[in-house]
């Protein structure tokens, strides 16, 4: 009986990891012409960070995220003192969104709206 109670308890006390979200807002460029969106996410922790998924936010967030065009941030756990990065090409808005493995407490990240093509930077946000 007591050893089917600690069995128990254990498996309680040990719950599996969730993913976080971690994100910018919506970015929206009122000029015209296309923009790309690139997000940098730095891990400033001890310990190495699994990144699940990387997207990037459209205007009507209710329709989820677009599929990014570059991003080395998934395959591999991001090592301390590294960063990695995703790209997107969307229209007049962008942003951007990472699912996490646990903890988003040491990562420090930004997303930029470029122009495009010419690529000067138009708006920053950092993602939380």
């Amino acid at each position: 009986m007591r050893i089917h109670f600690l069995a128990g308890f254990l498996a309680l006390a040990t719950p599996a990891l969730a993913d976080t979200i971690f994100s910018s807002g919506s970015m929206i460029y009122s000029g015209s012409g296309a923009t790309s969106t690139r997000c940098s996410i730095y891990n400033a922790g001890t310990k190495s960070v699994t990144i699940t998924s990387v997207g990037i936010i459209p205007y009507d967030t209710s329709l989820g995220t677009t599929p990014v065009d570059f991003q080395n941030c998934l395959g591999t756990p991001l090592a301390p003192d590294a960063t990695c990065a995703f790209t997107g090409t969307l229209g007049v808005y962008g942003g951007g969104v990472a699912k996490v493995k646990g903890s988003t407490k040491s990562l420090r990240g930004n997303c930029t709206l470029y122009t495009s093509p010419g690529f000067v930077a138009l708006l920053t946000e950092p993602m939380r």
